[in-house]
């Protein structure tokens, strides 16, 4: 019996909900045409201050007037353009005002034409009931569509939602969701003791010290963080803390991308792999930034690369004379070019190949080069794997192009970029790192050139995978995530060091202007990361399960395929394990044994000619006498 009432209830409605606009607001004048007697009649059983003799006649007449006085007021007022579903505490204010009015009006006729006789004192109490009455019948109507809008949506598909911060924030962002058909906001999680027990917008606060039994027995499907200030590294411990429960995370922008403080639920986006990975971020010191490019001309080679692209966004931020992007990649230089377009006037493209000297050194002395930063290279370990010839090329020949054209061209500073593979390599392309490591050390120890008064400041930054860029395993994850699976690791126990590109690229700018000359600068990447959780993070983190031998009905599934050739399980930043403080918390200066320069020229001339003559064989085995740690090749 009460569920077929229920229906009656919902079809009635739906019909009310369906029908024009015209006949919805008809239907709200009814609605207060009838709220106004009974306001009245109300006032009468209580003032008592009617004649007998007269009251039916006096009742009637106050009726009809308060009818006919009301009513327009009403509708010149704009009241019946409130959309009732966002009724809300504020629009008591309107009522108020509009009712005072009535009431007002309604004395003022009376007192002043004898047409009825009340006292003040039941135009006061009228102006209470009117909007008692006024206002609580939109409150009702606002909780019917609400529910309408609820039930109208499958109840399977509505997520149980949990916020995460009892603030400003949480509040605003609770009330919207109130509207919203694809979530239920169940409780508001805070550590705040003085908060727990409390309800806002009738949602209870709970205790985040106990959120993993709350998040059980509220059924929880999402986590919304609402504190904008919260740090990468509490976000993990929460998430971590529910690891077991497959939850789907979102979150509100940065306090800094909040603009004027508004927050809506247009603002939600689901929580980024770069706030699980990593440590928190350390703001970049403005001055140092300032004066790395200020006023200079700035030469950036694999500009289209994720990294060197990312250093040209912020390059042209800083107030370069100007920036020049030299790539060899027609489509990436494209790409970066259009995207920087707003600078057209500061930015120089150039599609050319760095291990060209003639193209590299008229490129200089043309464009008056005060600083490089040398990001060319080929990194995808696989790939150089196979095409080794090329990989040595262009990662170590281009290197000492850069270096020769700078001195000859008087460049001030070039800064290489390196990578953790670099140390200790067992692939062909961290060796080629490694050798052109070598090589920017010989050009400052003036090897390769014999002049002493040499003047261009070269260094080193040395770091590991950024989150993002074109050969980390982030974006193949997602890709594969959005592929249905599965995804694909090569060994249970890989580990490797993450950090995002914009704070990697703020770095590398702070550690130029650091540089006297030199140094091999490291980058502080945080703690390592276990490849096969950040997998299981990611599908997760994307409302899926990971489907196993204990969850054969999950969506991921996670296939272990075996280390490829040349990967190893875990990176290292340190070649000997020393290193030293800069003026930046951090940026370190690694203490590495030098090699033998001298003996190293003649070996670097050998790799020269074998990469001259196409002469893999030899070349490898040059390679591996240069670079002595890396053990994968054996000649026959």
């Amino acid at each position: 019996m009460e569920r077929k009432s229920k229906f009656v209830a919902y079809k009635i409605v739906n019909k009310i909900l369906m029908l024009p606009l015209f006949y919805r607001r008809l239907i709200l004048i009814f609605c207060d045409a009838i709220c106004i007697p009974i306001s009245i009649f109300i006032c009468e059983l209580i003032i008592k201050d009617f004649d007998i003799n007269n009251f039916s006649e006096n009742l009637l007449i106050i009726m009809f007037c308060s009818i006919v006085c009301a009513l327009p007021y009403y509708i010149l007022t704009g009241h019946y353009k409130t959309l009732a579903r966002y009724a809300g505490s504020t629009l008591i204010y309107k009522f108020s005002f509009r009712a005072l009015l009535i009431s007002f009006t309604m004395f003022f006729i009376g007192s002043s034409t004898n047409l009825y006789t009340t006292k003040g004192s039941f135009w006061f109490l009228f102006f209470f009931l009117l909007l008692i009455t006024t206002f609580s019948l939109r409150i009702l109507m606002r909780d019917l569509f609400r529910s309408f809008r609820k039930n109208k949506k499958n109840i399977k598909n509505i997520k149980n939602l949990a916020i995460y911060g009892a603030g400003k924030t949480g509040i605003q962002i609770s009330s919207q969701l109130i509207f919203d058909k694809d979530y239920k906001v169940k409780t508001i999680i805070d550590k705040k003791i003085d908060l727990v027990g409390r309800a806002v917008n009738g949602i209870p606060i709970n205790s985040s010290a106990v959120i993993k039994k709350i998040v059980d027995e509220m059924g929880i499907d999402v986590i919304l963080f609402a504190i904008p200030t919260l740090s990468k590294s509490e976000t993990r411990k929460i998430v971590n803390e529910l690891s077991d429960f497959n939850l789907r995370f979102l979150k509100i922008p940065p306090l800094k991308d909040i603009s004027k403080g508004d927050i809506n639920i247009n603002s939600i986006k689901p929580i980024a792999i770069e706030d699980l990975l990593g440590r928190d971020k350390v703001e970049p010191d403005k001055n140092m930034l300032s004066n790395s490019t200020k006023d200079k001309v700035i030469c950036v080679t694999g500009a289209g690369g994720s990294i060197g692209s990312e250093l040209c966004r912020q390059i042209l931020n800083l107030n370069p004379k100007k920036l020049i992007l030299l790539e060899n990649n027609e489509l990436n230089l494209y790409r970066i070019v259009n995207e920087l377009d707003l600078y057209k006037n500061k930015i120089n493209p150039v599609l050319g190949n760095a291990c060209d000297f003639k193209v590299i050194n008229n490129l200089f002395e043309k464009l008056e080069v005060d600083i490089v930063f040398h990001v060319a290279a080929y990194k995808h370990v696989p790939i150089v794997e196979i095409n080794p010839l090329e990989g040595i090329k262009n990662n170590v020949i281009s290197t000492k192009v850069i270096c020769e054209a700078a001195i000859k061209q008087k460049v001030k500073q070039v800064m290489f970029i390196s990578t953790d593979k670099a140390v200790r390599p067992t692939n062909i392309m961290g060796a080629s790192k490694r050798v052109a490591e070598i090589v920017i050390k010989s050009y400052a120890n003036s090897i390769f050139d014999d002049k002493k008064d040499i003047k261009t400041k070269f260094s080193i930054v040395r770091f590991g995978n950024v989150l993002g860029s074109s050969g980390s395993v982030v974006p193949l994850f997602k890709k594969q995530i959005q592929n249905g699976g599965p995804i694909t690791i090569t060994d249970k126990n890989v580990i490797r060091f993450f950090m995002t590109i914009n704070e990697a690229v703020e770095l590398v700018l702070q550690s130029s202007t650091l540089s006297k000359g030199n140094e091999l600068f490291i980058l502080d990447m945080g703690k390592p990361v276990k490849i096969i959780d950040l997998a299981k993070q990611m599908i997760s983190n994307s409302g899926l399960k990971i489907k196993n031998e204990k969850n054969p009905d999950g969506d991921i599934e996670i296939v272990i395929t075996g280390l490829r050739p040349g990967e190893k399980l875990f990176e290292e930043l340190l070649l000997d394990s020393k290193s030293i403080k800069t003026n930046h918390p951090l940026i370190y200066k690694s203490i590495e044994r030098e090699v033998d320069y001298l003996k190293f020229k003649k070996q670097f001339k050998d790799l020269e000619t074998h990469l001259a003559l196409c002469n893999e064989e030899k070349a490898l085995i040059t390679l591996s006498a240069i670079v002595p740690e890396w053990k994968r090749y054996k000649s026959n």
